[in-house]
Protein backbone atom coordinates (compact mmCIF):
# COMPACT_ATOMS: atom_id res chain seq x y z
CA UNK A 1 0.00 0.00 0.00
CA UNK A 2 2.79 2.39 0.89
CA UNK A 3 4.52 1.63 -2.42
CA UNK A 4 1.40 2.58 -4.46
CA UNK A 5 1.09 5.89 -2.57
CA UNK A 6 4.73 6.64 -3.29
CA UNK A 7 4.27 5.83 -6.97
CA UNK A 8 1.11 8.00 -7.11
CA UNK A 9 2.89 10.90 -5.45
CA UNK A 10 5.87 10.56 -7.79
CA UNK A 11 3.57 10.49 -10.80
CA UNK A 12 1.68 13.55 -9.55
CA UNK A 13 4.92 15.48 -9.06
CA UNK A 14 6.17 14.49 -12.51
CA UNK A 15 2.94 15.57 -14.21
CA UNK A 16 2.81 18.88 -12.33
CA UNK A 17 6.43 19.63 -13.26
CA UNK A 18 5.69 18.79 -16.91
CA UNK A 19 2.55 20.97 -17.03
CA UNK A 20 3.80 23.97 -15.08
CA UNK A 21 3.92 27.30 -16.90
CA UNK A 22 7.29 28.68 -17.95
CA UNK A 23 9.24 30.84 -15.55
CA UNK A 24 8.47 34.52 -16.01
CA UNK A 25 12.08 35.25 -16.98
CA UNK A 26 11.77 32.76 -19.79
CA UNK A 27 8.76 34.60 -21.23
CA UNK A 28 10.07 38.12 -20.95
CA UNK A 29 13.58 37.28 -22.11
CA UNK A 30 12.43 35.21 -25.08
CA UNK A 31 13.87 36.18 -28.45
CA UNK A 32 14.89 34.36 -31.62
CA UNK A 33 16.26 35.29 -35.04
CA UNK A 34 13.76 35.53 -37.90
CA UNK A 35 14.89 33.87 -41.12
CA UNK A 36 12.89 36.39 -43.15
CA UNK A 37 14.70 39.36 -41.62
CA UNK A 38 15.44 40.79 -38.19
CA UNK A 39 14.69 39.22 -34.86
CA UNK A 40 11.61 38.66 -32.73
CA UNK A 41 11.42 39.37 -29.00
CA UNK A 42 8.59 39.36 -26.48
CA UNK A 43 10.24 42.17 -24.52
CA UNK A 44 9.23 45.56 -25.85
CA UNK A 45 5.75 44.41 -26.90
CA UNK A 46 3.98 45.77 -23.83
CA UNK A 47 0.97 46.92 -25.84
CA UNK A 48 0.76 44.06 -28.34
CA UNK A 49 -0.63 40.59 -27.79
CA UNK A 50 1.35 37.90 -29.59
CA UNK A 51 0.12 34.78 -31.38
CA UNK A 52 3.15 32.46 -31.40
CA UNK A 53 2.89 29.17 -33.30
CA UNK A 54 5.32 26.28 -32.94
CA UNK A 55 5.34 24.30 -36.19
CA UNK A 56 7.22 21.83 -38.34
CA UNK A 57 8.22 24.08 -41.25
CA UNK A 58 9.12 22.15 -44.37
CA UNK A 59 9.33 23.70 -47.81
CA UNK A 60 8.03 20.58 -49.54
CA UNK A 61 4.78 20.75 -47.56
CA UNK A 62 5.12 17.24 -46.15
CA UNK A 63 3.76 18.40 -42.76
CA UNK A 64 0.14 19.05 -43.78
CA UNK A 65 -1.12 20.09 -40.33
CA UNK A 66 1.59 22.73 -39.93
CA UNK A 67 0.97 23.97 -43.49
CA UNK A 68 -2.76 24.32 -42.79
CA UNK A 69 -1.93 26.17 -39.56
CA UNK A 70 0.29 28.59 -41.51
CA UNK A 71 -2.66 29.44 -43.77
CA UNK A 72 -4.73 30.22 -40.66
CA UNK A 73 -1.90 32.32 -39.19
CA UNK A 74 -1.65 34.31 -42.42
CA UNK A 75 -5.39 35.02 -42.27
CA UNK A 76 -5.26 36.06 -38.59
CA UNK A 77 -2.21 38.25 -39.23
CA UNK A 78 -4.04 39.95 -42.09
CA UNK A 79 -7.21 40.47 -40.01
CA UNK A 80 -5.72 41.56 -36.69
CA UNK A 81 -2.30 43.16 -37.27
CA UNK A 82 -3.94 46.57 -37.67
CA UNK A 83 -5.49 46.10 -34.20
CA UNK A 84 -2.17 45.30 -32.56
CA UNK A 85 -1.88 41.51 -32.76
CA UNK A 86 1.60 40.29 -33.63
CA UNK A 87 1.90 36.86 -35.26
CA UNK A 88 5.08 34.77 -35.39
CA UNK A 89 5.87 31.15 -36.23
CA UNK A 90 8.77 29.10 -34.90
CA UNK A 91 10.18 25.96 -36.43
CA UNK A 92 10.10 23.52 -33.53
CA UNK A 93 11.32 20.35 -35.16
CA UNK A 94 14.10 20.40 -32.55
CA UNK A 95 11.42 19.28 -30.05
CA UNK A 96 12.16 15.72 -31.09
CA UNK A 97 15.48 13.98 -31.08
CA UNK A 98 16.74 16.01 -34.05
CA UNK A 99 18.76 18.98 -32.88
CA UNK A 100 20.24 19.92 -36.22
CA UNK A 101 20.04 23.21 -38.04
CA UNK A 102 17.42 23.25 -40.72
CA UNK A 103 18.14 26.83 -41.76
CA UNK A 104 17.78 26.25 -45.52
CA UNK A 105 14.50 24.35 -45.09
CA UNK A 106 13.04 27.10 -42.89
CA UNK A 107 14.15 29.90 -45.23
CA UNK A 108 12.67 28.02 -48.20
CA UNK A 109 9.38 27.36 -46.39
CA UNK A 110 9.07 31.06 -45.44
CA UNK A 111 9.73 32.08 -49.06
CA UNK A 112 7.60 29.35 -50.70
CA UNK A 113 4.65 30.09 -48.42
CA UNK A 114 5.14 33.87 -48.82
CA UNK A 115 5.09 34.47 -45.06
CA UNK A 116 5.05 38.13 -44.04
CA UNK A 117 5.14 37.59 -40.27
CA UNK A 118 8.41 36.63 -38.52
CA UNK A 119 9.48 33.02 -39.06
CA UNK A 120 11.82 32.02 -36.25
CA UNK A 121 14.58 29.46 -36.11
CA UNK A 122 15.54 27.69 -32.91
CA UNK A 123 17.85 24.72 -33.64
CA UNK A 124 18.71 24.26 -29.95
CA UNK A 125 15.04 23.94 -29.00
CA UNK A 126 15.26 26.71 -26.38
CA UNK A 127 11.90 28.21 -27.36
CA UNK A 128 10.10 24.86 -27.23
CA UNK A 129 11.60 24.19 -23.79
CA UNK A 130 10.72 27.67 -22.54
CA UNK A 131 7.07 27.27 -23.53
CA UNK A 132 6.80 23.54 -22.69
CA UNK A 133 5.83 22.49 -26.22
CA UNK A 134 4.81 18.82 -26.37
CA UNK A 135 3.14 18.54 -29.77
CA UNK A 136 3.22 20.25 -33.16
CA UNK A 137 1.55 22.45 -34.08
CA UNK A 138 1.00 24.37 -30.84
CA UNK A 139 -0.30 27.95 -30.84
CA UNK A 140 0.06 30.29 -27.88
CA UNK A 141 -1.71 33.60 -27.34
CA UNK A 142 0.43 35.76 -25.07
CA UNK A 143 -0.93 38.92 -23.47
CA UNK A 144 0.90 42.26 -23.63
CA UNK A 145 1.93 41.58 -20.00
CA UNK A 146 3.51 38.25 -20.96
CA UNK A 147 0.77 35.92 -19.64
CA UNK A 148 -0.40 32.90 -21.58
CA UNK A 149 -4.04 33.56 -22.51
CA UNK A 150 -4.58 30.53 -24.68
CA UNK A 151 -2.89 27.33 -25.80
CA UNK A 152 -4.08 25.18 -28.68
CA UNK A 153 -2.34 21.89 -29.44
CA UNK A 154 -2.91 20.26 -32.80
CA UNK A 155 -4.91 21.73 -35.65
CA UNK A 156 -7.27 24.51 -34.52
CA UNK A 157 -9.86 26.23 -36.69
CA UNK A 158 -9.70 29.94 -37.43
CA UNK A 159 -13.03 30.74 -35.72
CA UNK A 160 -11.87 29.30 -32.40
CA UNK A 161 -8.66 31.34 -32.46
CA UNK A 162 -10.44 34.47 -33.71
CA UNK A 163 -12.95 34.46 -30.85
CA UNK A 164 -10.19 34.42 -28.23
CA UNK A 165 -8.18 37.05 -30.11
CA UNK A 166 -11.22 39.32 -30.36
CA UNK A 167 -11.72 39.10 -26.60
CA UNK A 168 -8.23 40.61 -26.30
CA UNK A 169 -8.16 43.16 -29.15
CA UNK A 170 -11.93 43.77 -29.36
CA UNK A 171 -14.29 43.06 -32.20
CA UNK A 172 -17.68 41.64 -33.17
CA UNK A 173 -16.87 37.98 -32.43
CA UNK A 174 -16.08 38.75 -28.79
CA UNK A 175 -19.77 39.26 -27.96
CA UNK A 176 -21.03 36.07 -29.64
CA UNK A 177 -21.94 33.03 -27.51
CA UNK A 178 -19.44 30.18 -27.78
CA UNK A 179 -21.98 27.84 -29.43
CA UNK A 180 -22.44 30.21 -32.36
CA UNK A 181 -18.88 29.63 -33.57
CA UNK A 182 -19.37 26.17 -34.99
CA UNK A 183 -16.55 25.04 -37.27
CA UNK A 184 -17.44 25.54 -40.93
CA UNK A 185 -17.16 21.87 -41.85
CA UNK A 186 -18.75 20.25 -38.82
CA UNK A 187 -20.80 17.23 -39.73
CA UNK A 188 -24.09 17.12 -37.85
CA UNK A 189 -24.97 13.43 -37.44
CA UNK A 190 -28.43 14.31 -36.15
CA UNK A 191 -29.84 17.16 -38.28
CA UNK A 192 -33.12 18.68 -37.09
Amino acid sequence: MRHSKLVSLSLLLAVSAWCKPPASGCWTGFSAPAVNGGAFALRGREHSPVLLAFLALKANGSEATSRATVVILQSLDHQYSSRGLRVAAMDATAVGSQRISRHADIVNAAADWNLKFPVLEDPAGRGAQCFHIRTLPTILLISPEGKELGRWEGFTRTAILARTIEQIVGGPLAALPAGSLRPENTFDAHPK
